[in-house]
């Protein structure tokens, strides 16, 4: 079994960092349903806090499953009505949360300039990858409609591109600095932020991830990245289904969607990013491109 993690954190208790094996949400639902609800919650371990419009690309989700609270989520504003997220956010093992409320333009928690409902089944609202698996984390990313657009005009809303199709699967970001950012605690068991945060990473070759988790399998539809100057900084705990942006070429782009950590501790090994460059051929056809 892989013993890599999503990157979630419980409500009453940590469990992340002692799990032994990747575990649907459903499972841990069921598992834990005691505690009411538990968090996607967002992570950034030495991280800093962000600027009003650093990242105006950046939507926290809230997740509800039927009127039960289930957690939180970060995501990517691709179009004025479309969100990029990850599949674990939208789904569980077998069916699809019922309701997202989704958060834009702001550095702090519960006090967005823009905000959307979703309350599927309104048709074609929720895309979870059809490929999706919670055991392998394979394909873990899904696509959110709004029912309203929101307004990209302003400094603080703003959607970020895709990366170009013409890149190809084999293109490498190795060795480059990337930016991720999201809601949360600021250490392994810390505090959670009120505020926005950020930091850099640096990407690696998925060899070599593979090689650092070892007899842990992590994803093909993945690539990762880590900090190894300390103070050690990561992405953790439902920073889920938040960007981790590039520039290329002079242009800033999301590459990746916040996937998986290790079960160690998020800030042991590398962090796994799903590799949008994998799926335009998913993505662009379902929000035109």
């Amino acid at each position: 079994m892989m013993k890599c993690v999503f990157v979630v954190a419980f409500a009453s208790t940590l469990i992340l960092a002692v799990s032994t094996s990747v575990r649907s949400v459903n499972d841990i639902r069921t598992e834990l349903a005691r505690t009411n609800y538990f968090e996607f919650q967002g992570r950034i371990i030495n991280g800093q806090n962000a600027a009003l419009g650093q990242f105006p690309y950046y939507v926290r989700i809230t997740i509800y499953d039927v009127s039960v609270l289930i957690g939180w989520c970060g995501g990517t504003i691709l179009r004025a009505n479309w969100i990029l997220t990850a599949c674990h956010c939208v789904r569980g093992t077998s069916s699809t949360y019922t309701a997202f409320y989704i958060e834009a333009g702001s550095v702090t928690r519960n006090q967005p300039s823009q905000q959307a409902s979703v309350v599927p089944p309104l048709l074609g609202a929720v895309y979870p990858h059809p490929g999706y698996n919670p055991a392998t984390l394979m394909y873990d990313i899904g696509l959110i409609k709004t029912p309203g657009s929101f307004n990209l005009n302003g400094p603080n809303v703003k959607s970020i591109p895709l990366p170009l199709s013409s890149y190809s699967v084999a293109l490498t970001y190795a060795n480059q600095i990337a930016t991720v950012c999201g809601f949360g605690l600021t250490a392994n068991e810390g505090n959670t932020s009120p505020t926005l945060r950020y930091t850099t990473l640096k990407i690696i070759t998925f060899d070599t991830c593979r090689g650092i988790y070892g007899t842990e399998p992590i994803p093909s539809t993945s690539f990762c990245g880590v900090d190894d100057t300390p103070p050690i900084s990561a992405v953790c705990s439902g920073d889920s289904g938040g960007p981790i942006v590039l520039t290329i070429n002079s242009v800033l782009t999301v590459i990746g969607v916040v996937s998986y950590a290790s079960d160690l501790g998020c800030d042991a090994k590398p962090q796994g990013f799903t590799d949008i460059l994998q799926f335009l051929t998913w993505i662009n056809p379902i929000i035109g491109t």
